[in-house]
């Protein structure tokens, strides 16, 4: 008995630290979710801006230069000429390409930066491994990705929530 007590001892900070990397990693996971839902939206939010500017200028350049032209500004609106309300049409949809380039850039990073990180845990699962003379650690391996993405049809699953 004393045997695995101290077995048990020293395979706890092993297992700690492991542990603390799977909730900093499922942590990151479930924020960088967040993050690129709310930038798919946003991505989503933006095509439409440029589309609705692109199909108002359409219409105008269809018609006479002469034509009286109004911009809405709050509550009222304002006189302008056709090539000024041409021109902040195509800056909206300028603005509109720059920031959906900017959001699609910071979702790929993002997804990098996840991919990174399990694979971080996945090098030191290996490096454990190596070392480890317990039976239940290269269980962790199998199913880290089960754990991290809290997947419950892992069978290994219930040995990380047995971890002390």
């Amino acid at each position: 008995m004393r045997k695995r007590r101290a077995c048990s001892k020293m395979a706890a900070p092993v297992d700690l630290e492991l542990k603390k990397a799977f909730t900093e990693l499922q942590a990151k996971v479930i924020d960088t979710q967040q993050k690129v839902k709310l930038a798919d939206i946003q991505i989503e939010q933006l095509n439409r801006t440029k589309k609705h500017a692109h199909l108002t200028d359409t219409e105008i350049m269809t018609l006479v230069d002469e034509t009286n032209m109004y911009e809405g500004v709050g509550r009222m609106f304002i006189l302008q000429s056709k090539e000024v309300i041409h021109s902040q049409l195509l800056e909206k949809q300028k603005i509109a390409e720059e920031k959906i380039k900017e959001l699609e850039q910071k979702k790929s990073y993002l997804e990098r930066s996840v991919k990174e990180a399990e694979d971080n845990i996945r090098e030191m699962l290996m490096a454990r491994r190596a070392h480890a003379t317990t039976q239940a650690l290269p269980s962790l391996e199998c199913c880290a990705v089960c754990y991290i993405y809290a997947h419950t049809s892992c069978r290994h699953l219930p040995k990380l929530s047995a971890i002390p």
